[in-house]
């Protein structure tokens, strides 16, 4: 993944503190007119990153427990800090996953969306759990109702889809490849420690991609005993009331996100073979998938790729590291289109919502770290793989 967006810079637009910098963005992210953020509103509590992140009763972060998130050795509802105690960067931070959880659990779990709770169904349930309330368990607290939406995150920093997470049907590099540049770094290139790959042994090549694949499998084995350990409750809440039907179990894995580049898109070698890894990608997650569940339908698992948008819509190509950008770009999203995956694959644009000009809260990496990138690219790639559900959104289907 590309990066972590600040928390207390979230927290500044939660509160409008950054109103002249939202300003500034829309200007400088404008195509044919449009303004590609969303609604931004200049007056305090009314804008779209207060609506969907921010618990106003409890004054504090909104905790989704309709959503979980599985990440390295952290688990538990989504909200903005859910970082594992192994997270290098510490708490502060928020990725994509946010906002990502957010609009496909809105989907997924429209009763816990606040724009949905008018909606009769959600009214009736509301209803429902009042009635039960007056029941012989009225002094205990009510079962939740089970997760809709499960995330399982594998992401680490400093890691190329050339060599971490070279997938199986990529092979090794060569020797040569391996230990080589095919340029001398320029002074301005060894100023911001861009560094060749380091050597390795080649049993070592594709060992982030084996990590992912086993952070895939244990995330699904700790949902097996969440959906169990449902089961159980659901079981004794239809023995206190008989008109309660058994609820359905099991789980279906909609789809497979992936964001990531940075660590490529510095070495030319890397560039050039990304889609070629990528593509092998794509297939290897779909077969180790399809292996570990026996079920075949998985061999078309959605995948959504996130572009490496962290240089923005003016991108110089007349600099090498301009052209490696480009180029890289084009290549990812070339893969989403090949006859093998253009039905089951969709490319998510990002460098539109990156800040040009303001407060930069991690240097010069990772979108500046300012939070409105994390935010919107967060949603758009969950627009994105509601997309390839055949899933609209709320506002798409009135329009």
């Amino acid at each position: 993944m590309v990066g972590m967006g600040s928390v207390d810079h979230l927290r500044q637009l939660i509160d409008d503190q950054n109103h002249n910098e939202i300003i500034a963005s829309k200007a400088n992210n404008v195509i044919n007119g449009s303004s590609l953020f969303g609604s931004q509103s200049a007056v305090p509590g009314t804008n779209e990153y207060r609506s969907a992140l921010w618990d106003e009763k409890r004054q504090t972060f909104r905790v989704r427990h309709d959503v979980l998130i599985k990440y390295l050795d952290a688990s538990g509802p989504l909200t903005v800090d859910h970082h594992p105690s192994s997270y290098a960067g510490g708490p502060g931070k928020f990725g994509p996953e946010v906002m990502f959880g957010t609009t496909v659990g809105d989907i997924f779990s429209p009763c816990t969306n606040k724009t949905n709770k008018k909606d009769k169904k959600c009214k009736k349930k509301k209803g429902k759990n009042k009635k039960n309330k007056n029941k012989k368990n009225k002094n205990k607290s009510p079962t939740k109702e089970p997760p809709s939406v499960y995330l399982i995150k594998a992401a680490w920093g400093g890691r190329s889809l050339w060599w971490d997470f070279r997938p199986p049907s990529s092979g090794t590099p060569g020797y040569q490849e391996r230990y080589t540049t095919a340029t001398t770094p320029t002074k301005a290139a060894k100023s911001h420690k861009v560094k060749k790959p380091r050597a390795a042994p080649e049993e070592d090549c594709g060992w982030t991609y084996r990590d992912m694949i086993e952070e895939i499998k244990q995330g699904l084995q700790e949902l097996d005993k969440i959906l169990l350990t449902q089961e159980n409750q659901n079981k004794k809440k239809q023995q206190d009331d008989k008109s309660l039907l058994p609820a359905q179990q099991g789980y279906e894995i909609a789809g497979f996100v992936w964001f990531q580049g940075w660590n490529d898109v510095i070495w030319w070698p890397a560039v050039k073979e990304y889609a070629f890894n990528l593509a092998n990608l794509i297939r290897d997650v779909r077969r180790d998938i399809v292996e570990y569940t026996n079920h075949s339908h998985y061999a078309q698992l959605p995948f959504v790729v996130g572009e490496l948008g962290m240089h923005g819509l003016q991108v110089d190509n007349t600099t090498y590291a301009g052209q490696r950008v480009l180029a890289l770009r084009r290549n990812a999203e070339a893969v989403t289109l090949l006859p093998e995956f253009c039905n089951s694959t969709k490319y998510v644009h990002t460098a539109q919502y990156v800040v040009q000009e303001g407060t930069q809260y991690d240097g010069i990496y990772h979108y500046w770290g300012r939070a409105e990138p994390y935010f919107h690219i967060g949603q758009a790639l969950g627009k994105g793989a509601l997309d390839l559900l055949h899933v609209r959104t709320e506002g798409e289907a009135q329009g």
